[in-house]
């Protein structure tokens, strides 16, 4: 095993550094401590010997303000996750830029195959326990795309952006994971549709990518015993923007964020120093890459965005009856059971859009009718007709997860009939028909 290891293109010493950066600090509820390695190889740094006290705080949730005190932790750990594959996305384009590497495909899509080989090359190597919290980050990493797709699910795709869709993103991730640990990650694939060839298919492509990228990186990493590295990755805290960002920059300055930065730092060599500035950007969700300054930057906003997409997706299951599915499935569990028709949001998203037939009984046992119309722009409108007369309303409607439905309504006649909000759970009964809480809709047309 050692002697396998040794040749591997991606750093071991980094590896091992991320299991005890994750598995001490992202373990639910514990406030870990653990001791910093020193350089590569035992050449020593200034971090060696260091005790370091690290407990992950309860991150800002944007407009989620809520979430119960157990929930919240569990968010803060799902958002970190993801952002450690951020944090190692972002790397991957500094490496692919420093290194004058070779990328002849789309390189947003080689950073996310570097990010997602680091996380799960560590995952295989680990023991038990780390192994459990690596398989969390990893499902973490995929499905924050997932998630953000649904949320933005009524947003015209820009296909001439250098990223892919997030969903794309997410199946090109998760198909990453289910190469690296089809017995693990493969019960998720299934549940999205994935087909037994399908798996084998992820395999495959997971090993033709290791192998590429082990040949890309080839004389590029640092090995046991070469002393302390030359150039580093120097974090600067930037503007720290609103109080509550607070949180975002601790991890950044003392938590597991830093000490992956200082990994990257004794696991390459890399040609200079490179500033990495954690900071508020001012409103803008993002973290880059700039290869003209040579810089790493991370906005807390996009820390606050991923973390509000966790919460979002947690009040949903919470608030929701228990057979909705979270993005994505649910890690240490067995999958849910296979809906009739494949629920992929881009699937939901082309079954909903048009118009619906729907009738039911209110909780105050007044029969109605509905004529629905959902448009792919995300406006609605509908016409309910009751005992009590008939409404009309306008608005738009979103997708904030699978199987959900959420209605704001921008006009009604008469006005104040209905409520600023709406948000109901649906159930496939085919794949023209759905049901609501108290409503059974058909599709028109069909």
């Amino acid at each position: 095993m050692k002697s396998m290891l040794s040749r591997l293109g991606f750093p071991v010493i980094l590896l091992g550094i991320l299991v005890v950066a994750l598995g001490a600090q992202l373990i639910p509820k514990v406030a870990a401590q653990f001791h910093a390695p020193g350089g590569v190889g035992g050449g020593g740094t200034e971090a060696q010997g260091q005790r370091i006290s690290l407990p992950l705080p309860l991150l800002p949730t944007g407009g989620v303000t809520d979430l119960p005190d157990d929930l919240h932790a569990e968010v803060s750990r799902q958002a970190t996750g993801a952002m450690m594959h951020v944090v190692f996305h972002e790397t991957g384009h500094m490496v692919i830029d420093l290194l004058k590497l070779p990328s002849t495909g789309p390189e947003e899509d080689a950073a996310d195959e570097f990010s997602m080989l680091l996380l799960t090359r560590a995952m295989k190597t680990a023991d038990a326990h780390s192994r459990d919290v690596l398989r969390e980050v990893i499902w973490s990493s995929a499905t924050f795309w997932k998630i953000s797709a649904v949320r933005n699910s009524n947003k015209r795709i820009d296909w001439a952006d250098e990223h892919s869709p997030d969903m794309r993103r997410y199946y090109n991730l998760l198909c990453m994971a289910v190469g690296s640990d089809s017995g693990y990650f493969g019960r998720f694939a299934k549940g999205e549709g994935y087909s037994d060839s399908k798996i084998e298919e992820c395999v495959r492509d997971y090993d033709k990518k290791l192998a590429a990228w082990n040949v890309l990186m080839r004389g590029h990493v640092r090995t046991a015993g070469s002393g302390a590295p030359q150039h580093r990755l120097e974090l600067a805290i930037g503007p720290r923007g609103p109080e509550k960002y607070a949180a975002f920059e601790t991890v950044f300055r003392d938590g597991p964020i830093k000490t992956l930065l200082d990994a990257v730092s004794r696991s390459y060599d890399l040609p200079m120093n490179v500033p990495v500035i954690a900071r508020s950007c001012d409103g803008k969700v993002n973290a880059w890459w700039n290869s003209s300054l040579k810089q790493l930057t991370f906005c807390y906003e996009m820390y606050e965005y991923v973390a509000e997409s966790f919460a979002l997706r947690e009040m949903a299951l919470h608030r929701q009856e228990p057979s909705i599915p979270g993005a994505g499935g649910e890690p240490g569990t067995d999958p849910a059971p296979a809906p009739d028709v494949n629920n992929t949001p881009y699937d939901e998203l082309a079954a909903l859009t048009g118009r619906w037939s729907c009738s039911g009984t209110r909780p105050d046992g007044v029969e109605f009718r509905q004529d629905l119309m959902l448009q792919g722009s995300g406006e609605f409108a509908v016409a309910v007709t009751s005992s009590a007369g008939r409404i009309d309303a306008v608005g738009d409607w979103r997708l904030p997860r699978t199987r959900l439905l959420t209605f704001s309504f921008t006009d009604t006649n008469p006005q104040g009939a209905f409520g600023p909000g709406q948000t109901i759970p649906i159930e496939w009964a085919s794949d023209h028909e759905f049901r609501s809480p108290f409503a059974h809709c058909v599709k028109q047309g069909e």
